[in-house]
């Protein structure tokens, strides 16, 4: 089922390809710094300011090149494995379809006398794999929309931490302690996503975000084709303990509407497909259903709506931005609500003991990537100076992911929570 697990997992090869590329990338940074400062093996601080930004023009000229090739050369092969996530999404709805149709077929008796057994979809219908592909096709061009940016931006780190370099190293700064700092500076912004309103994300974090967000968004509009199919106009939302709140009851406020019923309005309904008692009917393979619904239960208990509580099609309301919330048809006559009506206090303790989980996995994950970036840095020196002053530096690094990493491991058992090695992944 399409639970919050369900949806971590299917992200998870979509993230780490993203993850590998961003290490990729920001390697190549370093390796342009290195380029720029070492000359036969030893680091050199080029003394006229006016050759030095040609040579570094020149760099920054290869460099982006270069990038903007490997973003080429490795967009398609993450595209591949957000492809292969919506692939499996969708034969998940559509099992978690075929379950709610039969479980309401089997609680309700007078349904079951009128259409028999539960009819099956074996697979999506053509309008269903539309929608899909919508969604998919949203994603990548999302995808391709902040990669655009990634060459720009990583050049303009590559000449702002060359000339703070060039700065340092001339009034005063040890020249390799200044490039050593270069190199940190890039290894700890790496490659990010601005987005309106100035909110800052890793590549992979952006992609971790989109992927999760463009697959939740496909379920929930094949889920409301499936509701106009069956002339279901009452849905039932997920619930889970953890779920994002705020003080006021909003669609922000996922704590406040999730695990109850709604009522979807004709209007929503129409835009999937849904056609009245007096229009013709299209044919489907939850026709019967359909009928039955129209023919025997067109007095239909109001519960709250469904778009104006939960805030559905809106950034922070039901399967907005990075809600792992979902729903399903839901017949109030005869379904019981298998979700738990957690209590607000135990959710927002939780809420916080994730918050506060996230916030140690961010850290633990920089640390790591300066790691793995002072180990290419020695591989791509030649300066024995700098190899031998970089291995001092990954010694402390190495020290400090150590303590990062045995206060998450305590952290995560005080609390019942799981170590997550996903999040914590970086590349190789």
């Amino acid at each position: 089922m399409f639970t919050p697990d369900y949806l971590n997992d299917l992200v998870e090869s979509s993230h780490i390809a993203a993850t590998e590329f961003n290490m990729y990338l920001t390697n190549k940074v370093i390796d342009s710094i290195i380029n720029l400062f070492e000359s036969e093996g030893e680091i050199k601080i080029i003394p006229s300011n006016r050759q030095r930004i040609k040579l570094l023009n020149e760099q920054s000229g290869i460099l982006v090149s270069d990038i903007e090739k490997e973003i080429r050369k490795r967009l398609p092969g993450v595209e591949k494995k957000i492809r292969e996530a919506f692939l499996q999404a969708g034969y998940e709805i559509n099992e978690d379809i075929n379950k709610s149709i039969a479980d309401m077929v089997e609680s309700d008796k007078e349904l079951k006398d009128f259409i028999g057994e539960a009819p099956r979809l074996e697979h999506l219908t053509e309008s269903e794999k539309k929608l899909l592909d919508a969604a998919y096709k949203r994603t990548s061009g999302e995808i391709r929309n902040l990669t655009k940016t990634t060459a720009a931006d990583l050049n303009q780190q590559f000449m702002k931490s060359c000339d703070s370099a060039w700065w340092k190293a001339t009034h005063g700064v040890d020249k390799n302690t200044a490039i050593r700092e270069a190199i940190s500076e890039v290894s700890k912004y790496g490659s990010h996503v601005v987005y309106k309103g100035g909110r800052k994300m890793t590549v992979e974090a952006a992609t971790r975000m989109c992927v999760l967000t463009g697959i939740n968004q496909a379920n929930a509009e094949i889920t409301l084709s499936h509701c106009a199919d069956i002339g279901m106009t009452t849905v039932l939302v997920s619930s889970h303990i953890g779920a994002r709140y705020t003080d006021h009851d909003e669609p922000a406020n996922h704590q406040s509407w999730q695990g109850k019923i709604y009522s979807l309005n004709e209007e929503l309904l129409k835009k999937f497909g849904y056609v009245g008692n007096e229009e013709k009917p299209k044919k489907n393979v939850f026709g019967k259903i359909k009928e039955f619904f129209q023919k025997f239960r067109k007095k239909k208990e109001k519960y709250p709506d469904f778009e104006t509580v939960t805030g559905y099609g809106t950034i922070e309301g039901l399967c907005g931005v990075n809600c792992r919330h979902t729903f399903h048809p839901f017949d109030p006559k005869y379904n019981s609500n298998p979700y738990k009506d957690y209590d607000n206090e135990e959710n927002k303790k939780k809420y916080d003991l994730f918050q506060k989980q996230r916030a140690m996995e961010r850290k633990i994950r920089e640390t790591k990537k300066r790691m793995y970036e002072i180990r290419h840095s020695i591989k791509a020196f030649t300066d024995e100076n700098q190899i031998d002053a970089m291995k001092e530096e990954l010694s402390e690094v190495k020290a400090l992911f150590d303590r990062q990493f045995g206060e998450y491991e305590i952290f995560c058992k005080q609390n019942g929570l799981k170590v997550d090695q996903e999040r914590l992944y970086v590349g190789n």
